[in-house]
Parts: structure tokens; sequence; C-alpha cells
């Protein structure tokens, strides 16, 4: 298909969405067809899979269209790359691997199957940009920051982490959305001290989740994580909020 057909181009895009998903499943394709109808068609969604999985993503002629398009893109995984349980999930995303690659893109929308965009809100992913890490807020009694499983990561900031601290050193606190939370707010702290203007920008628990719920409810908010597992006493208000929820998977990579 020649460029002028393209209607976005992953590869000159200053932002992408991502999903890393290896294990077969129907359920991906729905999934990934809502995330980009709500984000846009200047939204290129990259799925990132095993050699052996790219077969599952050549037989859906809606998929493959956006495929045609340049709106979704499948990418290989590097060889030898999987993930047994979430210690390997961190362990990836906390090499540069996955963030070089995503390169030109500044602005990372990475989410997981058990996540959803609701099509009713009012606010874009766009909306939050001037953040460099947002996500469902954490509960504390979970841990600190926000969960990674729906989260929008500024690429640089992301990069600026790898080159500093190294996870396998000192993979605490874990997982790798909190580790990346407490780093940026390291340098968040040092940016403060040294009088820089304009550098590492975190939200407050009151913005992070009108962006995406998990553990911490708000009525209206633009995405969900694991919408199912943690707040079941707000099934009704999900139904009539985003009844889209629906399409996150509830099976889940051995703790």
């Amino acid at each position: 298909l020649s460029a002028a057909h393209m209607t976005v181009n992953v590869s000159t895009s200053p932002k992408a969405a991502v999903v890393i998903e290896t294990r077969p499943s129907a359920a991906i394709v729905p999934l990934v067809l809502h995330f980009s109808a709500v984000l846009g068609p200047d939204w290129p969604l990259v799925i990132y899979t095993s050699a052996e999985n790219f077969g599952s993503f050549s037989t859906s002629a809606a998929l493959l269209r956006h495929q045609r398009s340049g709106r979704i893109v499948v990418r290989p995984l590097a060889d030898g790359v999987f993930f047994p349980n979430w210690n390997s999930v961190s362990d990836f995303l906390t090499t540069d691997w996955l963030w070089r690659d995503l390169a030109p893109a500044e602005h990372v929308l990475l989410f997981q199957t058990d996540s959803i965009l609701c099509g009713a809100s009012v606010r874009r992913v766009e909306d939050f940009f001037e953040y460099d890490l947002i996500g469902a807020p954490i509960h504390p009694a979970w841990g600190a920051g926000f969960n990674g499983g729906l989260s929008l990561r500024r690429r640089s900031t992301v990069l600026r982490v790898l080159e500093e601290w190294e996870w396998a050193k000192n993979p605490h606190p874990r997982p790798e959305d909190q580790w990346f939370f407490a780093r940026m707010r390291d340098l968040e702290d040092r940016e403060i001290e040294e009088g820089v203007e304009g550098g590492i920008k975190l939200p407050s628990v009151e913005i992070a989740r009108t962006f995406a719920v998990e553990t911490i409810d708000y009525p209206n908010p633009l995405g969900l994580h694991q919408p199912t597992r943690f707040i079941q006493n707000h099934m009704l208000s999900l139904d009539e909020w985003c009844p889209e929820y629906r399409l996150a998977t509830t099976d889940r990579i051995n703790e």
C-alpha cells in the first residue's frame, strides 16, 4: 500500500498506543478495534506479539483493514521474550528495548487486555499529555503511584529513568509501574531542589482518577483497568457509563 493511502504512520507519529500480548486470544481483536475507534484515526496502535502468534492477527477482515491503513501495526517481540509471570513483564518494561523500538512516539499509551477506554467520555487521552506518567491511582493499601495496565507515559522520561537506574540492581518498589513512579518522583524532587522549571510533571490522585479507575473509584473516568476485579459493587454504574467494559478480559498472567 502506498504511503498516500495511509491515514497514520507509526514511524513518524508523536503518539502511539501499545499492547503486548503473546497468548492466543479471540478477545484481543474486538478490544484492539475498540481502542482504535475511541483513540481516533491519528493514533497508530502497535500490537507486540511472539512470532508464533502472528497468525492470530491475520484472520480478521476489520483488523486487516486497519493494518492496511497503518492504524494498527503488528510487531514481533525480540527472540526469546515471553511472559510466564508478572515479574517477567516488569523485567521487560524496565529494559529499553520497547521504548527505543517505539521511537519517535513521545506519548505512549500502554494498555493490557484487561483494560478499556470508555467511548462516552468527554475526555481524550491527549488531554493528559502534559504528564510524564499517568494511570489509575493505586490505593495506598496496594502501594503508591499509578497502575501501568492502562497508562500514558512520556517515552523520553522513561528512557531518562532507565539511563540512571537499573531495575535488576534495585527492583523496589515492585512492580514496574510503582518503580517508574518512584524513580520519576526522585527526578521531580531533584529538579525542584535544583530550581529546574518545566521538568517532570506527575498528576494528583484527583486528576489521575479522571484518567482511569482501578482501586479508587470515580463516576465517569476515561478508562478502566480490571473493572470486574475491584469494583463489583459499582457494576450498575459501569453498565450505564462504560458498557464496553465487557470487552476487557478477566484472564490474568500468573502472579
